[in-house]
């Protein structure tokens, strides 16, 4: 059994599980198989997939100073893996697994006893099969989902069921696991950083002014809702690219400058917007290494048809703020918040979330006669930001979403998400104007 201290990512994952056990912070991976597949070879590739990847058969266990995760033997690792026959139409199995999902997932999830991951085989016809790779996100995050892939496809390849990886692969992402940990900045910097968002008047941030208010009964808490994937006209797309090249703002900062427009324009003249960063350099392992970024920014209230330039110049800005910042776990920053500004600031940190991985939203493949259809934009199950803002890029495509935890949130989030667009094309065109 393998034992290290937990990364300052995976503690702020683990500290929110700990504060509020009724929530799971956790969503999947689906994969679409198309072909001749046997049960077995699907089982040994999700086996080879824990077994390269450690924290993916690890638990939490609570020490006398703090929390450390333990990682089973390679060897003898349980995989929660189950196949269910969930029938459905031709050209539907996307859909239906992703409801699946929706609908089966756990609303607790055991950290102590149970690792971050769990496999379910659906059966929907003759050669058509999904596999959800459920996980949570304390040993998986954006970045993970490409390594996902990459370990199931190339043991898909082998075809050699019953084989376990070589023992020195095996050895050398226990190594990594082990040396993996992210070290939490100095209390210094995290106290500085505290400071800075309080000079710049956190504490003024007012809650966020939106198009129009929850409608219908009080939600009960459940699984993160949202206004479906859309995948955004081409001309915008390839607008937004040419603009993140011609002005020196990347694609994430010309979102960002959209959204910032148009909040501006239901009056609020500032706002904290969450941004999910890496919180170290990537490395070849499933894992956690992201970290939420709050980035306060400022900007007078603007009317429709008003220059762009301010909103750039503060997505351009809030950039170098995350590039700086990405390190600090965001629970220790919200700790330090509350020491120096002596009351509860959590009601001034979550305006508004942007995520924009970088990766794209879904990934075909082939092995042999076997077709792999990725999708990487499945809707997580919960979300403590109460409006969430997904971007993933796919060549020259990008495909959005706009995630909400309330149910009564659903007109509203309709209406962000459409002005949200409005307000891209609009600085883009106003942008290329000047």
């Amino acid at each position: 059994m393998l034992v290290r201290e937990v990364t300052g990512s995976e503690e702020a994952v683990l500290a929110e599980a700990l504060s509020d056990p009724d929530s799971c912070n956790s969503g999947a991976v689906i994969v679409q198989l198309s072909g001749r597949l046997a049960t077995t070879e699907v089982f040994n590739a999700c086996q080879t997939v824990v077994r390269l990847n450690p924290g993916l058969r690890s638990t939490v266990l609570e020490v006398s100073n703090g929390y450390v995760l333990r990682a089973s033997d390679a060897r003898y690792s349980d995989l929660d893996f189950e196949v269910l026959d969930v029938e459905c139409a031709p050209g539907s199995e996307l859909r239906v697994a992703r409801e699946w999902f929706r609908s089966h997932a756990p609303r607790r999830w055991d950290l102590s006893s149970h690792p971050p991951i769990y496999f379910r085989l659906l059966r929907h016809g003759i050669e058509r099969r999904s596999v959800i790779f459920g996980v949570h996100h304390i040993g998986f995050d954006g970045r993970s989902k490409e390594i996902l892939r990459d370990h199931f496809e190339r043991a898909l390849q082998s075809r050699v069921n019953s084989i376990s990886p070589d023992h020195d692969q095996v050895s050398a992402a226990e190594l990594n696991w082990l040396r993996g940990t992210d070290p939490t900045p100095p209390p210094d910097t995290i106290e500085a950083f505290a400071s800075s968002l309080l000079r710049a008047g956190l504490l003024d941030v007012q809650p966020l002014l939106l198009p129009t208010e929850p409608s219908g009964a009080p939600d009960a808490r459940g699984s993160c809702r949202s206004t479906g994937d859309e995948t955004l006209d081409q001309s915008l797309a390839m607008r937004i690219i040419a603009l993140a090249r011609r002005t020196n703002v990347s694609i994430f900062g010309v979102l960002l400058a959209g959204l910032v427009r148009q909040l501006s324009y239901y009056g609020n003249e500032s706002l904290v917007v969450l941004v999910t960063a890496d919180s170290r350099a990537a490395s070849r392992q499933i894992g956690m290494q992201v970290n939420l970024v709050p980035v306060l920014i400022r900007i007078a209230a603007k009317r429709r048809g008003e220059g762009s330039t301010p909103f750039l110049d503060a997505a351009r800005d809030a950039a170098g703020q995350i590039g700086t910042r990405r390190s600090i776990p965001m629970h220790k920053l919200v700790r330090a918040l509350r020491a120096q500004a002596a009351r509860d600031v959590s009601m001034n940190l979550g305006s508004f979330g942007l995520s924009y991985p970088r990766i794209p939203a879904s990934v075909m493949s082939r092995i042999g006669h076997l077709e792999l259809a990725w999708d990487y934009f499945v809707p997580n199950l919960e979300r403590a930001i109460r409006h969430t803002l997904q971007v993933k890029r796919s060549n020259e495509q990008l495909t959005a979403r706009l995630d909400f935890v309330d149910a009564r949130d659903a007109r509203t989030a309709t209406k962000i998400f459409s002005d949200w667009q409005l307000s891209l094309t609009e600085l883009a065109l106003n942008q290329s104007a000047t």
